[in-house]
């Protein structure tokens, strides 16, 4: 998810973090932004927030750097030196009730910046009141920073597994996606699942969408994605195919088979085989009475 709330709880002991989400508060608006700049250049974003609550929030505006931890893309939080390059020009401030605000900031990439991705996560921290009794709680909410400094950038993503269940009784069926990313930046990566029947296929018919997915793959990570493709309503085998065109170029696919029966379609099948049986038994049964009278 592109929007983390941090809970942070303190009860007469040091404070411990926990993620949660929140059905209320202070709405932040882009969850994430793509900017690309070259070395030694300056650029300005902004942040959207609007107060959801009955009540004055006070908030502070941060500043850290993001990564991953694994395939599924949980968030690990840090800083660095790099935190300096991007600084909000209001940096606290009070959003009253239902009050919409725009909080602007501005990247001064230093000359010697690397080419490549810089992660950054701009954090709008809900400042608890200074008088409050017991439980303290400090809400952030992380929207994310995608910036790219242009230079000799590389661009190495692939497609590496396709993954479905060979037989299902539904026609929609989940279906895993893994992407690498072996460049210098990162990659907004767009796969299509598409197939046919067999019979199709035979008769040489298009292939139809059966779905689409979408996400940022980060440099030097794997990425899951998971999704779910629609298979077509009537029965059959089917010849699915995931397939990535990266943007260094080329295209890569993987070819899976599904077997989809719905459970209609195998009653219908199980009466049918148990009609062919008895068919079959009373007539061997009836070819025996008659070498018998014979």
């Amino acid at each position: 998810m592109w929007a983390l709330l941090l809970l942070v709880t303190s009860l007469l002991l040091p404070s411990r973090a926990a993620f949660a989400a929140s059905p209320e508060g202070v709405e932040v608006k882009p969850l994430r932004n793509y900017p690309a700049l070259d070395r030694g250049s300056t650029g300005t974003g902004s942040l959207t927030l609007t107060n959801k609550t009955a009540t004055v929030q006070n908030i502070s505006m941060g500043v850290e750097t993001f990564a991953v931890t694994n395939e599924n893309y949980d968030y690990s939080f840090g800083t660095s030196e790099e935190v300096n390059w991007v600084v909000f020009n209001e940096p606290s401030f009070g959003l009253q009730p239902n009050q919409t605000k725009t909080v602007t900031y501005s990247i001064a990439v230093p000359g010697d910046a690397a080419a490549g991705g810089h992660y950054f996560s701009l954090l709008t921290t809900i400042d608890p009141p200074k008088d409050a009794p017991g439980v303290t709680e400090i809400r952030r909410v992380a929207s994310l920073l995608y910036l790219e400094v242009s230079g000799s950038i590389t661009k190495k993503s692939s497609l590496m597994s396709f993954n479905v269940p060979w037989f299902s009784m539904q026609q929609t069926v989940p279906a895993d996606i893994q992407l690498s990313n072996n460049g210098s930046s990162h990659t907004r990566a767009r796969v299509l699942v598409e197939g046919r029947s067999w019979l199709s296929l035979l008769i040489r018919q298009p292939e139809q969408q059966y779905g689409l997915v979408e996400g940022t793959v980060l440099p030097a990570t794997v990425r899951k994605l998971s999704t779910d493709i629609q298979l077509p309503k009537s029965p059959g085998i089917y010849k699915v195919s995931a397939k990535y065109s990266p943007n260094q170029g080329g295209k890569s696919e993987v070819t899976k088979t599904i077997m989809y029966a719905p459970v209609w379609f195998i009653a219908l099948l199980g009466i049918t085989l148990a009609g062919i049986t008895v068919t079959a038994f009373r007539f061997l049964r009836s070819k025996t009475k008659e070498s018998t009278v014979t």
